[in-house]
């Protein structure tokens, strides 16, 4: 591998395209993995990488990105807390406005984690499922979803993912 790397980088180098050998690649192999160079410089291998806000890991199951999705959901509903526990006097469209504007974009780049486990969907659920309960005093939450017009989590990622491949 090192030896296509070598010729890509005089290509590059004739293209006058630098590359930044500071990038950190993930790696599959179980084994001690070989060493990349690209100028002298050796190119690093990690068990997971932030690319973009997202949390890409060797086996793509995207553990670690819903995990961190759960944190920043809960960070956000903290500093909005006051606003839209079940004592509020905010009117429920408002809560709701919150909940879309501060608190939906988890789903940011879902049609990438689409295809992730349960269990990964089951965090943002029970994230989403307790806020609306604090928020609209112990309705069913079918009932919530219905008056929220708030798709449940999974249904809200197909409609994103659908969205995306009929624009492309």
């Amino acid at each position: 591998t090192n030896k296509y790397l070598q010729r890509h980088t005089q290509e590059f180098f004739a293209l006058k395209i630098r590359i930044n050998t500071k990038k950190i690649i993930l790696s599959k192999k179980k084994k001690k993995d070989k060493k990349l160079k690209i100028s002298n410089n050796t190119i690093k291998t990690a068990k997971q990488v932030k690319y973009l806000s997202m949390i890409l890991d060797k086996k793509l199951n995207y553990n670690s990105h819903m995990d961190n999705i759960i944190i920043k959901a809960n960070a956000k509903k903290n500093c909005i807390y006051l606003l839209i526990n079940r004592f509020s006097l905010l009117n429920i469209d408002f809560i709701i406005y919150l909940y879309k504007r501060c608190i939906l974009p988890i789903t940011y780049a879902c049609p990438i984690w689409s295809n992730t486990s349960k269990t990964n969907y089951s965090k943002p659920q029970i994230f989403q499922t307790k806020y609306h309960r604090n928020c609209f005093k112990q309705k069913r939450i079918k009932g919530i979803h219905a008056d929220a017009n708030i798709l449940p989590i999974k249904e809200q990622v197909k409609k994103l993912t659908k969205r995306l491949f009929i624009s492309i």
